[in-house]
């Protein structure tokens, strides 16, 4: 009986020791070295199992090792092709990698023509249509928001259609303005706010002195190429999305109840009325629900010897806080035509129109506007007064500090802005290698502010 346990402890170690020799056998390490296509050693190249998160990159000579098991190594590096290599049997894999000639072959906007990607000798960031598409933007800015390298996209305010600070590479200066030059299908303009992020193609952000020598003393914040869709030479085609959505604050700051108000005021020795004893949450009084929703319509097609792209926008934006709002239409049409066959006529138009309805959501020192007057407006105080004036309930400490719903139904504060921005261009090939190319454009702004405040 003694020995047959001896023997299944015996056969037991010896299986277990089988299974970890062969498990052991199956791990061995695989050596190399990544080459380019002129036989130059590739320097941080990533070397990975395929399926697994087992990987390695290549040192300063373009070598590497990694121990693994059966399976597929993977070779991938920027501007290269990547590369898949079954390991079988071998123990050593020298790769040289091909360069992604489709992604160097790319042509890109930038301020003194197109260049191929491969030729740019400036550091470029660019944005394309596919970092646009299926995301809910309301304006251009937006879409460059962690989309491009050394561009940083801030938000000074939540309200609808409020301007953002755009920053290229940092600010340059103190005092003055730091934005950068924005340049919309050739024509330069300060307001991009109502451009239709449906209608672009690319963007490009450019900071280098090829930008400076062209735009001046307005690239020293660097340029911002914006170029618009086309039509294709292609069966005439018809596009339509809309989506909505809706925000609402998920947390609001915890403030202090009548009671827990009335005993602080008691503490700081601030004569406080014993009949104060109501009670209203400003926060919830504040904050509601807005929503955003977005209807957008293109068409464009075309011929060998013209194109169209046609496209009209409706976006309307309610925020959280009322009665603030933001309405935008926008219509664009650009045109290509082969007039002659040493003539080329490229017309691009766009206007749009935006009607904003605001709120003094912050008054900075003068300790004002909803968003802080929901915070330190006294719990007890009503929204009107109680005798049935209609007046909204004043602050007892402060007589100018209004409470929120005061400030947000109080003033009517309107503005409404139109644009047309549009550029005409004209291609004559005179001889061959040899064309004439002039522009012109034009940028009309209209703005409208109204402020009405009942006196009584």
């Amino acid at each position: 009986m003694l020995n047959k346990r001896v023997m299944k402890k015996i056969i037991t170690i010896i299986i277990f020791l089988g299974c970890f020799a062969f498990s052991f056998a199956q791990q061995r390490t695989i050596t190399g070295t990544v080459t380019d296509e002129t036989g130059a050693t590739l320097p941080g190249v990533t070397v990975l199992l395929k399926g697994t998160t087992t990987g390695t990159i290549t040192d300063l000579q373009g070598k590497y090792s990694l121990t693994v098991g059966d399976g597929t190594l993977v070779f991938s590096y920027m501007g290269f092709e990547t590369q898949e290599i079954t390991i079988g049997a071998q123990t050593r894999i020298d790769v040289q990698l091909m360069e992604d000639r489709k992604l160097l072959e790319e042509v890109v906007v930038i301020g003194y023509g197109t260049q191929k990607k491969k030729d740019i000798t400036t550091s470029v960031a660019v944005v394309d249509d596919k970092a646009l598409k299926d995301r809910p933007i309301v304006t251009v800015a937006q879409a460059l928001q962690g989309k491009a390298a050394g561009v940083q996209v801030t938000q000074p305010s939540g309200k609808p259609g409020s301007g953002l600070a755009v920053r290229v590479r940092g600010a340059t200066s103190v005092i003055a303005g730091n934005e950068p030059a924005y340049i919309v299908d050739g024509i330069q303009t300060s307001d991009i706010n109502g451009l239709n992020p449906n209608d672009i193609e690319s963007m490009t952000v450019l900071k280098d002195a090829s930008a400076a020598a062209i735009y001046g003393a307005s690239a020293a914040n660097g340029v911002v190429l914006i170029t618009t869709k086309r039509g294709l030479k292609e069966t005439p085609s018809i596009n339509f999305n809309t989506y909505f959505g809706f925000s609402k604050l998920r947390k609001t700051i915890d403030v202090l109840n009548t009671r827990q108000y009335r005993d602080l005021m008691v503490d700081i020795g601030v004569a406080y009325d014993p009949t104060w004893t109501g009670y209203t949450d400003w926060m919830d009084e504040t904050y509601g629900t807005g929503y955003q929703q977005s209807y957008q319509a293109s068409f464009s097609g075309g011929s060998d010897k013209s194109s169209y792209f046609v496209s009209g926008g409706y976006l309307t934006e309610q925020g959280m806080v009322e009665p603030s709002k933001f309405d935008r239409y926008t219509l664009r049409m650009n045109l290509d035509n082969e007039l002659r066959s040493w003539l080329k006529v490229k017309t691009s138009l766009t206007t749009w129109s935006i009607n904003t309805k605001d709120t003094p959501d912050n008054m900075s020192s003068g300790r004002g506007g909803v968003i802080m007057s929901a915070l330190n407006t006294p719990p007890f105080l009503n929204i009107y007064k109680q005798d049935g004036s209609g007046w909204f309930d004043p602050n007892p400490f402060q007589p100018s500090w209004e409470n929120p719903i005061a400030y947000m139904q109080g003033p009517d504060q309107n503005a409404r802005d139109n644009k047309v921005l549009g550029s005409v261009d004209m291609e004559i090939r005179l001889l061959a290698g040899l064309k004439f190319k002039s522009s012109a454009g034009v940028d009309i702004t209209s703005h409208q502010y109204d402020y009405y405040l009942d006196p009584f």
